[in-house]
């Protein structure tokens, strides 16, 4: 959200705009936008998307407004213009060498713990150590709860 704030702040264009002028546009992705507030609907062919409510029944959440993620997520894309995203960032079409470089040294989390309740998604992008979680594996947690934006995509699957 900072991040987009600050494009916009310096820019004084939308950050949709920036996105759609600066990286889908120079990379020529055609199924990939950043949807207006409001757009419920996903374009083209799509999955259907799931969630688990708190009463533990099953909702299509196919429609629904991705604007409330805005800067930190309303992104719409397929699988193959993600991987040419991507491939991009870490061949210099889109970033200096030392960007790449920078953004390729990480942050040790290694002392960092992990909280997590049992209906929130386990820790960011597999970051914190395996373990940190009962029942935890990299990036992935034992819960019914989707772990990852792409579980998102079918109904999540019963605890063993």
């Amino acid at each position: 959200m900072v991040l987009g704030m600050l494009v916009e702040r310096v820019s004084q264009r939308p950050v949709g705009e920036q996105i759609d002028e600066r990286i889908v546009k120079k990379l020529g992705l055609s199924h990939t936008y950043f949807p207006a507030p409001g757009r419920r609907s996903i374009k083209g062919t799509h999955p259907q998307g799931y969630h688990l409510s708190a009463e533990g029944k099953l909702e299509d959440i196919t429609e629904m407004d991705p604007a409330w993620a805005w800067a930190a997520g309303a992104m719409v894309s397929t699988p193959s213009e993600l991987n040419t995203f991507f491939q991009a960032v870490f061949d210099g079409r889109l970033l200096t060498q030392a960007s790449i470089d920078e953004m390729k040294k990480g942050v040790d989390v290694s002392s960092v713990t992990c909280r997590a309740r049992s209906t929130d998604w386990a820790c960011s992008v597999g970051r914190c150590p395996v373990g940190a979680l009962p029942g935890a594996t990299a990036g992935r947690s034992t819960g019914t709860r989707p772990t990852t934006p792409w579980d998102r995509t079918a109904p999540p699957s019963p605890s063993p």
